[in-house]
């Protein structure tokens, strides 16, 4: 299984670079990684890939908390201690020599809690802080901008049920 996976990232990165010696390969996981494996042990080898891929979710409860943020922002809850705040994997890839990037991020409209309660400005503050004071580290960021059921929306333009979290991401990055 694991020797499995490495071996085909990189195959796949190898086939890649002999193809595109340019390109930039990311090595992507999802905030929390709760499989029988540790982040370390899933990881194809620094020389497979030039950045941390990070999809990044607003689905710490409470929603709309600044403790909350603060509670899990520097987190290490996956797997063996492994990553879990966008902050703990940044210095996970800063300390293998790559940059983080956020291919995935927003709010997240769940089952679990009612709309209004996904609507949440301070989580959209937060993640636009942090991308602005480590910008350097940080490879790219994409706010994940979709509406993909009733009970699984992140979508805030150009219509939104998020109006609170819609108008703090139109003012930041407005401002830039």
């Amino acid at each position: 299984q694991l020797p499995d996976y490495r071996a085909c990232f990189q195959h796949a990165a190898a086939a890649l670079r002999a193809a595109f010696p340019a390109v930039q390969i990311a090595w992507s996981s999802s905030k929390i990684y709760r499989l029988n494996y540790t982040v370390d042990q899933m990881n194809p080898g620094d020389q497979w890939f030039d950045i941390y891929g990070l999809l990044y979710y607003d689905n710490y409860t409470p929603l709309q908390s600044q403790a909350t943020w603060d509670k899990y922002v520097n987190a290490y809850k996956g797997t063996g201690g492994s990553p879990s705040g966008i902050g703990s994997w940044l210095a996970y890839a800063t300390s293998h020599g790559k940059k983080l990037g956020v291919s995935e991020w927003g709010i997240w409209d769940r089952p679990e809690w009612d709309t209004p309660t996904a609507d949440d400005p301070v989580y959209i503050h937060d993640m636009y802080q942090f991308f602005k004071a480590n910008a350097a580290s940080i490879a790219y960021e994409a706010y994940q901008n979709n509406n993909t059921s009733a009970t699984d929306g992140h979508q805030l333009c150009p219509t939104t049920p998020f109006p609170r979290a819609q108008a703090a991401y139109a003012q930041l990055w407005r401002a830039g």
